[in-house]
């Protein structure tokens, strides 16, 4: 395990001091005059980017300047560089998120089959919403709409933007965002907010063009089976698959700039300090990655789907610049901030994600690696995978296939390392499977099928997911 941060070691304790700050002065029992504990709380707002690959984010490394105004929040926040989604499409890796459940104990299946959460899970909105927080939320897919629950705890929940491929909304989400942020309002709140744009279609934006010198036929936003009977050929150029990407960066680089503008309005209107900010993804996107000419997320686990971004911005920018490389998953959010602001867990919901001891930078900085795991079940192919220190091990439950990965020394899953390296095989192997049982207790009580009209089939239909 490798622990390490932007900042020099003399920076530390200067971290240590604002840290303690927050933790005694905004999210404590209360203050010297007697206020309630709820009136000092933070704002909490949370940003999902819907299909963002980690490593096409400036601050995780990426050349490309697809990410100026993410990279500015991560400088001001705790980036943890190693974070894995649950599940390589949008509805259990956010459920996942705002439950910290695991996605099969939820009730998901294949992709095709998308599920609503028994009615006993609680979401996220719902205990904050107990504890004074007014819950906004404000969604651009369907997968994360109220056909699917994921309303539940929230006072205002606006999924008008969520209308499929041909709708550009980042603009959109950060309206209405501004719309209800109020400089004055004496509670602390809670907004959700997930961006689509990144998701297919692919779309050239004006003045984010990546690869200008393109002269090929490949054309911005072009129809999903299309661009699928593209990168399934054996004739598909280089200069087409970089296009392809240069329009995928373009998106985030779009999306960026509205995130932007939502980040200097909390500036400029005095609530970027008191306010807690979490910024991820559900899930990346393959690029014809692997031999399976595949372009989209949903049927493996390899990194480009399930390595995501996470910054968490504390209260007052405290430990901003901090990087933390042990891997950690998106169920460990929920309990981290409840942690954080001091409400203890419903005493009927068990959370299976930990707390992370942000307001402890010595135990970050030291923080002990725990197994992270991710499912999919998807086109005919069942998949889990274990996330361990620096090795990853992929299991096929249908053929019990095993691919084991150093990720430190082969971040591309390029060399299986099944045979070569038994003994950690067995290990992971046995972590997956006690952990697959316990989901397996659950599996088949949680949940229910979702129902969608037949304009909402066809928008899903058009990015894919339904046949």
């Amino acid at each position: 395990m490798i622990i390490t941060g932007r900042r020099s070691k003399s920076v530390i304790p200067a971290w240590v001091a604002s840290l303690a700050l927050v933790a005694g002065c905004q999210v404590g029992s209360g203050t010297d005059s007697g206020t309630d504990s709820a009136s000092v709380r933070p704002n909490i707002l949370v940003v999902v980017v819907d299909t963002l690959r980690a490593d096409h984010l400036g601050f995780m490394g990426y050349p490309r300047a697809t990410s100026p105004q993410l990279d500015r929040l991560a400088a001001e926040s705790i980036t943890f560089e190693n974070a894995f989604a649950h599940a390589p499409w949008t509805s259990p890796s956010v459920a996942a998120l705002l439950t910290s459940q695991y996605p099969g104990a939820l009730g998901f299946a294949d992709s095709k089959e998308p599920a609503r959460p028994a009615d006993d899970v609680q979401f996220l909105a719902e205990v904050l919403g107990e504890h004074g927080y007014p819950t906004t939320a404000i969604v651009s897919h369907t997968y994360v709409g109220s056909r699917l629950g994921f309303d539940r705890g929230f006072d205002r929940f606006d999924e008008a933007d969520a209308r499929g491929p041909g709708h550009v909304s980042s603009a959109s989400v950060t309206d209405k965002a501004l719309a209800v942020l109020d400089p004055q309002q004496q509670q602390p709140f809670f907004l959700l907010l997930h961006y689509f744009d990144p998701h297919f279609a692919y779309r050239l934006h004006e003045g984010f063009d990546f690869y200008p010198e393109y002269q090929g036929d490949v054309q911005s936003g072009e129809k999903y089976n299309s661009l699928l009977k593209r990168a399934r050929s054996e004739t598909i150029r280089d200069d087409d698959l970089t296009y392809i990407r240069a329009l995928y960066d373009s998106e985030i680089r779009f999306t960026d700039l509205h995130i932007g503008r939502l980040l200097q309005h909390l500036r400029d209107n005095g609530l970027y300090d008191n306010t807690l900010i979490v910024f991820t993804a559900d899930h990346g996107e393959a690029f014809l990655d692997r031999n399976d000419r595949w372009i989209g997320h949903g049927k493996t686990l390899y990194q480009e789907l399930i390595h995501v971004p996470l910054t968490i911005k504390l209260p007052g920018q405290a430990a901003a610049g901090a990087v933390v490389k042990t891997p950690v998953g998106l169920i460990d959010i929920v309990p981290t901030l409840l942690d954080f602001i001091d409400i203890p867990y419903p005493s009927q919901h068990r959370f299976e994600g930990r707390s992370l001891p942000l307001t402890d930078v010595d135990s970050l900085l030291q923080l002990p690696a725990e197994p992270v795991f991710s499912e999919t079940l998807a086109r005919n192919r069942w998949l889990q995978s274990v996330v361990d220190g620096r090795w990853k091990l992929i299991v096929n439950r249908e053929t019990e296939k095993l691919r084991l990965f150093d990720l430190e020394t082969d971040p591309l899953e390029a060399n299986n390392l099944a045979d070569s390296e038994p003994a950690t095989t067995r290990r992971l192997a046995a972590e997956l499977s006690s952990w697959s049982a316990r989901v397996d207790e659950r599996r088949h009580n949680a949940g229910s099928p979702a129902s969608f009209t037949k304009e909402e089939q066809e928008r899903l239909r058009a990015l894919g997911y339904l046949p």
